[in-house]
């Protein structure tokens, strides 16, 4: 087994968050090439595995290697099935673990598919959640839609811009947010 595997694959959480996220500093410095092209199946066996049974920190080091493993991988990986097979882990992340999540899925979804549904079906997702009572939630769905809409029509834009300005104006009239 390879390194990373048993660094990440370990019975102790605190551990494999901290290989986690030394694996996310690897993938942020160093464009690891030939190394990665490799080893691709391996690093998705090892994220998809986190991503299941991981929590809390562990999930969100986990989301953002993903993210950071796909603008590498390049056509070693087939984005769109990768991205099939890591969203049900992120969208079904925990109340507390969502906030942080949200702009990796939006990010994913942004790199990995070129997908009108795939699109539509995110836009949905971060609509309800803008108009949130959690405001780390709230603000991180606007954050994760705007980047979504970069990607769509301007009919696509103008729609869902109309689906939730009415969530973000009650959101920045909010007392607790500092404009």
């Amino acid at each position: 087994k390879q390194w990373y595997q048993r660094r990440v694959r370990g019975k102790n959480s605190v551990v494999r968050t901290k290989n986690l996220a030394i694996l996310t500093a690897l993938f942020r410095s160093k464009i690891l090439g030939e190394c990665l092209q490799k080893r691709t199946a391996e690093i998705t066996e090892v994220i998809l595995k986190s991503l299941k049974n991981g929590k809390g920190s562990e999930k969100l080091n986990t989301a953002q290697l993903a993210v950071l493993f796909t603008l590498q991988a390049g056509e070693e990986l087939d984005l769109e099935e990768f991205y099939q097979e890591v969203k049900p882990h992120l969208i079904n992340s925990s109340r507390s673990e969502r906030a942080g999540i949200l702009q990796q899925l939006a990010a994913l979804c942004f790199i990995c598919t070129d997908s009108l549904d795939d699109r539509k079906e995110m836009l949905l997702l971060l609509r309800n959640l803008t108009g949130s009572e959690d405001k780390d939630l709230a603000v991180s769905a606007m954050g994760a839609t705007s980047l979504i809409l970069t990607v769509c029509s301007p009919t696509e834009r103008r729609n869902t811009i109309e689906m939730i300005l009415n969530s973000v104006i009650a959101q920045l009239k909010h007392s607790s947010v500092d404009v």
